[in-house]
């Protein structure tokens, strides 16, 4: 027999499918950022990216608008990629604390928007997209979408 609480707590979970999927998505994103990181401290590598003309991964990652304040996009992407390691992890998605799905929310919402501003780079300023860095900016909106339609819904029912 369930008690009320215990049916409140099993409506405010999210589906496991959700749960698992933003897990794995956050280590996929928390590899490529690392990837992008040592390919931009290591401009001796090369990157495995064509460089066609409008496709240049090493232009992108290492030119002009790679970095803000001397701090490279890539490191702040990594950075980012480990916390929502940690807030998309499942212990924190079984969490009770309500800030913990509203900083998660809050984290991919400006995550989402940030890779906008990266994309208006690429696409408006460099005229250079880099694949790797595509990758990331689509894992990303992935995360977005099942983390956009999950939260909202598990908040609306923990009031």
């Amino acid at each position: 027999m369930t008690t009320t609480t215990d049916h409140r707590s099993e409506l405010n979970r999210a589906a496991p499918a959700v749960v698992w999927s933003t897990f794995v998505l956050s280590l996929l994103g928390v590899g490529l950022s690392t990837y992008l990181t040592v390919l931009h401290y290591n401009t001796h590598l090369q990157p495995f990216c064509p460089n066609t003309g409008v496709i240049n991964c090493g232009d992108v990652i290492t030119g002009a608008y790679s970095s803000a304040f001397s701090i490279p996009f890539a490191v702040l992407g990594l950075g980012y990629w480990i916390a929502m390691v940690v807030l998309n992890s499942p212990p924190l998605w079984a969490s009770d604390l309500r800030w913990v799905h509203q900083l998660r929310l809050v984290s991919i919402v400006g995550g989402m928007g940030f890779c906008c501003y990266l994309i208006y780079i690429e696409l408006f300023i460099k005229n250079h997209i880099c694949l790797w860095c595509t990758s990331v900016h689509l894992t990303t909106f992935v995360v977005f979408v099942l983390v956009i339609t999950s939260v909202p819904k598990m908040l609306e029912r923990s009031r």
